[in-house]
């Protein structure tokens, strides 16, 4: 969605998503769940402005997505990360003829998270273990020199 109308020259919007609802019947147990670590939702989403009569853009960038649990015969994993992962950026697109660009990424402090539980002799028996960790990883700084010289 370019957004010159608005008089906002250069700026535009991209945007992509999908959601999926899958069933399938668990063999252990005969009830219906989603099957094995499909995808619920997916989207990206920037936001760019490019200044007009310059070489310099901003922009946001945004990621997110999630996905189903994993079932196997004696455990149950699932896996993810939240919230949903983000940078900006500012560009030069002349710097000694090749496209410069600084990113501060992770700006909404995503973390990667992971549980999982086994039983025994199945799932349908007795909960044995149950574990689960999370990872933040703090924000990312990086520069990015595109082009010849």
């Amino acid at each position: 969605m370019k957004f010159a109308k608005l008089g906002l020259t250069g700026t535009q919007l991209t945007f992509h998503g999908e959601w999926r609802d899958s069933r399938v019947a668990d063999p252990l147990t005969g009830v219906d769940r989603p099957i094995n670590g499909d995808t619920i939702y997916s989207l990206n989403a920037e936001l760019r402005r490019d200044i007009p009569e310059t070489d310099w853009a901003v922009g946001i960038f945004l990621e997110s997505y999630n996905e189903n649990k994993v079932y196997r015969l004696d455990e149950v994993t699932h896996q993810g990360n939240q919230p949903a992962f983000s940078y900006v950026y500012v560009e030069n697109k002349d710097l000694l003829g090749m496209t410069g660009t600084l990113t501060l990424g992770n700006i909404l402090n995503q973390h990667d998270w992971y549980w999982r539980e086994t039983y025994a002799p199945n799932r349908l028996g007795a909960l044995l273990t149950r574990e689960a960790r999370s990872r933040d990883f703090g924000p990312i700084v990086s520069f990015k020199l595109k082009g010849t010289f």
